[in-house]
């Protein structure tokens, strides 16, 4: 019975300390495990910390990338604008004088070219002359002259591209060198820019000291080119159309209208200076017995003695003085600046160098020569009213016709005018 209790006391025993092993096995696991589970939240903070970091890093570069491109929306949309005036400012020149000034303007504006430098083309075409500037370095001479294929300038109005200093190292070691070596030193280039129209050269633009200077400078860059190209031809073309309506296309002296336009001109100059002593003379020539001439010769051989006298009126007045076809055989020259004593002596010496020149069949004419006759009257001596003086001329014209051709009469208020052949 002791033996058996004995034996129930021991069981019990090593049941109990199984027990306490378990529930010690357990609590070592459960803390084990509660360490591992918090070991996993670290890392899972630690993880969501790196994430949130890496999150706002990207916001914060899209957010950068964003204003960036906002900018440069901003940025392209302000040079758009820029051009578009550029092309409506052009479009409203009507001389070429102003087109290279308004280029470089542009450039200025929207390229930020701190050195601007413009040619055009002289003499047969095969050099260009410093025209327009702005920023240049002092030593570089105003009149520069470079021949086309030299320096970076000339190459690229040889090559009719534009071309940047990238474009330029991109050439042959020898044509490098060779383009440096003839560069002027001082004269910076990173853009150069050829003017053509088909394959007429207008001009090079040359820009130095850009604040960027990549392909979309020079796509920009080609754009004021073609505009300035087509301003340029327009220009001429317009100055040739205003210079056809303007201009007798037989003797290539001003016509009737055009003549009637100056005569305003002086007419509203003559009375802002009036007090100063201001005057203008007029001349007025008819060639004599032409009718004649032309029945015997034709018209051709009359066409021809128009335009020789023409060429003669045009070599031997000055260049502030208005010569022009005033219709038919006859021709007018407004002469300011010269009373009546002068323009009679210039009226005199036209008439005869008339008189002297060789024309072809001239020994048909009585006299046996092609001869001329003009009057002469002069503000403010035979009037203070610009066409009564004009009047005054042909008045005197008449007289000189009347008198048996070949001279000059002065106007006289009674019309006793004095000859002077």
């Amino acid at each position: 019975m002791t033996s058996s209790m004995s034996n129930l006391y021991i069981i019990g025993g090593i049941g109990a300390i199984f027990v306490i092993l378990w529930v010690l096995v357990s609590y070592r696991r459960a803390v084990s495990q509660k360490g591992l589970a918090e070991s996993k939240i670290q890392a899972l903070q630690t993880r969501t910390k790196k994430i949130e970091s890496d999150a706002r890093e990207r916001l914060r570069a899209i957010s950068e990338n964003v204003e960036r491109l906002e900018g440069e929306k901003s940025h392209k949309t302000a040079q758009l604008a820029l051009v578009q005036d550029l092309a409506r400012d052009l479009g409203s020149l009507e001389t070429r004088e102003a087109i290279p000034q308004r280029l470089m303007s542009a450039a200025e504006q929207i390229l930020n070219a701190g050195e601007i430098s413009f040619f055009l083309p002289i003499a047969d075409g095969k050099k260009i002359r410093l025209h327009r500037y702005s920023g240049l370095p002092p030593d570089v001479p105003k009149d520069l002259t470079i021949n086309l294929g030299e320096g970076y300038i000339g190459y690229t109005a040889l090559k009719k591209v534009i071309m940047t200093k990238t474009d330029f190292e991109k050439e042959s070691n020898i044509v490098r060198d060779r383009i440096a070596e003839a560069s002027h030193k001082s004269l910076g280039t990173e853009m150069c820019a050829p003017l053509y129209f088909g394959n007429e050269l207008l001009g090079v633009m040359n820009l130095a000291r850009m604040q960027t200077c990549t392909e979309e400078e020079k796509v920009i860059m080609r754009t004021i080119a073609s505009i300035g190209a087509m301003a340029m031809e327009n220009a001429k073309l317009y100055a040739k159309a205003q210079h056809l309506a303007d201009t007798d296309g037989l003797t290539q002296l001003y016509n009737k209208r055009k003549f009637r336009e100056l005569l305003d001109i002086e007419a509203s100059r003559i009375s802002r200076y009036k007090d100063i002593g201001h005057m203008l003379s007029f001349i007025m020539f008819d060639i004599d017995h032409f009718k004649s001439y032309n029945d015997q010769h034709g018209h051709p051989a009359g066409d021809e003695v128009l335009r020789r006298i023409g060429e003669m009126l045009r070599e031997n007045t000055r260049q502030i003085d208005i010569p022009a076809r005033y219709g038919g055989e006859e021709f007018i020259v407004i002469v300011p600046h010269v009373n009546k004593q002068g323009a009679l002596r210039l009226a005199e010496r036209i008439r005869h160098l008339v008189e002297k020149e060789k024309f072809p069949g001239e020994e048909t004419q009585p006299g046996g020569n092609m001869t001329i006759s003009g009057g002469v009257a002069s503000y403010p001596e035979d009037s203070d009213d610009v066409d009564t003086v004009l009047e005054a001329a042909d008045k005197a014209l008449y007289v000189a016709k009347r008198g048996g051709r070949n001279r000059v009469v002065a106007y006289s208020g009674d019309l006793a005018a004095v000859s002077h052949s």
